[in-house]
């Protein structure tokens, strides 16, 4: 309640008190009166107190109205404050949506980028491809005018590859094979059993399944090692039995072979270290002449010779390493090669060349490797002659001055000798 009600209040109460002093005053003064005066005072108490609570239910409505005003007002304030805050949230979230969209442009740029240079790598390399074919074409060519120069028989190539060789023996020359696999060191293990390619099934003398032999698989179909072995489900067809502790002791798997045929869905799955292809290695010389021998390439000294290692598609990607005399370089595989290219070959680049092609499969790592090539290297007939007449020269000229230096050499000491003291 505010301090004008209160002060209403006590202005109030005390004029009933004057009144009702006034009033005791005249009852005294006249009884008959004094009732009349006594009705009048309670009349007027009355009539005050309700007149002062209406001022108070008055003061208590104004005051209770301005709360609520201010409570609206500050409610109002509040409200704006959250719709203010509640833009800027949007706006800065707008922002980030906007920086993410561009971001995702830009790794969408970026993705067509690295797509449209890989192409370009893609193309490059075709085009050295085209390139070197046309430079060996030219050179080709050229090869009847330079015979005289360069020594080259014409029916030599200027490219030396050495061609993948056949394997050892047939996969079923010896009757067994592994089949269904990614290569012939591969496969569900198999032998041929009255015309009939027919499944093997390792047992032990308990009729226990047995992995043992695989080693001997590996060895049988000169495919190197085993890797690791498995038995896999899913067959129509009935297998033989093949005995553990036979191949144990003769190290073949055709004479362990059991005769009878059993009804079974399973296999036994050898994979061998052998898996891979081996890999072709290729020389030819880019810039520069080269001349071909046995299991070998001549080239001329200065010369630009390009190094291919290629491997018959089989698995995607892997790499190559190329063992070369003035060091190990690997590459990745792309599209089943990679080339090595060498500039300005000098002595350090003479010796043997290998490929080596590794690939991650079956969680195990394999390699294969090629056939060694010697590099060889050779000097021009025209820079062998320079130097034979070089020195035919110096022979020339040398000689005659020796003799006459030891000639007056040998008159300077007869002089000597023959002068008297």
């Amino acid at each position: 309640m505010s301090g004008g009600s209160k002060k209403k209040t006590r202005a109030t109460v005390e004029e009933t008190a004057k009144e009702d002093s006034t009033a005791a005053k005249i009852a005294e003064a006249n009884p008959d009166a004094s009732k009349l005066a006594e009705n009048v005072t309670m009349d007027a108490i009355q009539a005050n107190i309700l007149a002062a609570l209406k001022n108070i239910q008055d003061d208590i409505k104004r005051e209770f109205n301005d709360k609520i005003d201010t409570l609206k007002t500050e409610v109002s304030g509040f409200r704006v404050e959250i719709v203010g805050r509640l833009e800027g949230l949007n706006a800065d979230l707008n922002g980030v949506t906007q920086r993410v969209e561009e971001a995702e442009q830009r790794v969408a740029d970026m993705e067509e980028f690295s797509a449209d240079v890989k192409d370009a790598l893609e193309h490059t390399l075709q085009l050295q491809l085209e390139l070197q074919t046309r430079l060996t074409d030219i050179e080709s060519r050229a090869r009847r005018n330079n015979i005289r120069v360069h020594g080259i028989v014409e029916e030599l190539n200027y490219e030396c590859s050495m061609v993948e060789p056949s394997p050892l023996s047939s996969p079923t020359s010896s009757g067994v094979r592994l089949q269904g696999g990614w290569s012939r060191c591969d496969g569900v293990l198999e032998l041929r059993h009255k015309g009939k390619m027919t499944r093997l099934l390792p047992f032990n003398e308990e009729r226990h399944w047995d992995d043992g032999p695989r080693f001997t698989v590996c060895r049988n179909l000169d495919c190197g090692t085993a890797v690791f072995a498995e038995y896999t489900d899913g067959f129509d067809s009935r297998a033989l039995d093949l005995s553990v502790e036979c191949v144990k002791r003769n190290n073949n798997i055709k004479d362990c072979a059991g005769n009878e045929l059993q009804s079974t869905s399973w296999g036994f799955r050898v994979v061998c270290s052998g898996l891979l292809e081996r890999p072709t290695l290729t020389l030819s010389v880019t810039v520069g002449v080269s001349q071909i021998e046995a299991r070998s390439l001549r080239v001329l000294l200065g010369s630009q010779f390009l190094v291919q290692c290629s491997v018959k598609p089989q698995f995607s990607g892997g790499s190559f390493q190329l063992l070369s005399p003035t060091g190990n370089q690997t590459l990745p595989a792309v599209n089943h090669s990679t080339h090595f290219l060498f500039n300005h070959t000098g002595p350090a680049h003479k010796g043997d060349y290998t490929c080596v092609y590794h690939q991650q499969v079956f969680n195990h790592s394999f390699s294969s490797e090629s056939e060694g090539l010697e590099l060889r290297l050779g000097v021009r007939d025209s820079d062998f002659i320079i130097r034979v007449v070089v020195l035919l020269l110096l022979k020339i000229v040398c000689i005659p001055m020796i003799y006459c230096y030891c000639k007056a050499k040998a008159r300077g000491g007869a002089r000597e000798r023959t002068t008297p003291i």
